[in-house]
């Protein structure tokens, strides 16, 4: 296999793995943004006893 040749499933690969990282990172964000938020909805309700009321 010619060294060109090489080049072109190897950034098939690269844009792949590009891609499936975007995702996980957009899914790591999410879930920290969700994470956040419940945490500031727990504080505003009072704490671990203001739960009840939520």
């Amino acid at each position: 296999m010619p060294a060109g040749m090489l080049g072109l499933p190897l950034a098939v690969v690269v844009m792949v793995v590009a891609s499936r990282s975007r995702s996980a990172l957009d899914v790591g964000g999410r879930l920290i943004g969700e994470i956040v938020d419940t945490a500031v909805d727990i504080g505003a309700a009072g704490g671990v006893r203001g739960l009840r009321r939520l």
